[in-house]
Order: C-alpha cells, then structure tokens, then sequence
C-alpha cells in the first residue's frame, strides 16, 4: 500500500489518469527493469472512497535461460479527498489466476482516511 497526499482536484486527475491508461493500454515494460507487463486492464469494482479505480494485469518474470514466469496482479487505486491509496496484491503460485486485494484489507485501510481533517 502507499499513499499520496494531493489538493482535491489533483488527487481526481491521479485517479482518471489511471483509469484512461488502463482502458489504453495493453501492456509495458518498466523503465531500465527487467519486467514487462501484460493484459492490463481496468476491471470492473466496488467504490472505495469517493472514487477508485480497479486493474488487473499480468507481470512477466524473467526467471533464466530465457524462461519467464507469469505472475497475475490486482491494483486498487482509491481517493478520500486529496489522498490517494494504493493497494497491490499479486500471486507467484504458478497456475493461479483470480488475485485480488483483498477487500476486507481496503475497506479497513480506507476506513482509517474517514477521520483525515477535510481539505480547504
């Protein structure tokens, strides 16, 4: 999990730029890193917060002699005001596919933004 801290009308650009880029985009590879991802795509969720987006996708790691492993990730990308939450949850269990953040995890972990002082 992380979290940002933004003005109001910021922290709602973060989160609609994470949704057009998961409605875009197909897949990347990470900046000078090894890993790429795959099959990204904003799915379909709960509301946590006052807005969130949820995504899934596939990241693909090189595990040697040009064998890679797939391994499925779930992101939860949620804002109370100007706070935005990030939560991740993947599963490098070969053959697993359903991961998600668990939900119970995120409506704990928003819970505790109810109580942040309102944005002026």
């Amino acid at each position: 999990m992380s979290l940002a801290s933004h003005n109001v009308a910021d922290a709602g650009k973060v989160v609609d730029a994470v949704r057009t880029a998961a409605g875009k985009c197909a897949g990347f590879r990470e900046e000078g890193g090894l890993w790429s991802y795959t099959d990204v795509r904003a799915v379909p969720g709960p509301v946590y917060g006052d807005e969130s987006v949820s995504v899934k996708l596939t990241q693909i790691v090189p595990i040697g002699d040009g064998e890679t492993r797939q391994v499925p990730f779930a992101i939860v990308v949620a804002r109370k005001g100007g706070v935005v939450a990030t939560f991740y949850s993947f599963s490098a269990r070969r053959g697993e596919s359903g991961v998600s953040v668990p939900e119970t995890i995120l409506k704990a972990q928003m819970s505790k933004l109810d109580h942040l002082p309102a944005a002026g």
